[in-house]
């Protein structure tokens, strides 16, 4: 009984944490998919993004199986050739909120909260 119990926490556990790093992927997606359309990104310069929990989604309320909005910062470094010197620079590109049905917000074009 002790063993089954702890295989399905084990299962519910693993299941939990996919699914919100699912979600933290399908907003970032979003969010430079936003930042391309509205925002300058520089010719030859691929995009970098990192999120911040921002908001806890009640997804009881709004029938929504995520459980967090979010707060995207995309940058652009480089896209430099293999075995080249080639200069990091990191280019601020947005700033992006996405809020519990992974939608856009807000988009603040030239900041990246570097």
């Amino acid at each position: 009984m002790k063993r089954m119990l702890l295989t399905l926490t084990v299962l519910l556990t693993t299941a939990m944490t996919t699914f919100a790093q699912d979600s933290e992927q399908r907003a970032i997606n979003r969010a430079e998919a936003a930042a391309r359309q509205f925002c300058e990104v520089p010719q030859g310069y691929e995009l970098v993004s990192y999120t911040a929990p921002y908001m806890a989604c009640d997804y009881r309320l709004n029938n929504n199986p995520n459980t967090m909005g979010y707060i995207v910062y995309v940058s652009a470094k480089p896209n430099c050739p293999p075995n080249q010197l080639c200069i990091q620079v990191i280019y601020p590109v947005a700033t992006i909120t996405v809020n519990c049905d992974l939608s856009v917000d807000s988009i603040i074009c030239g900041e990246a909260g570097l």
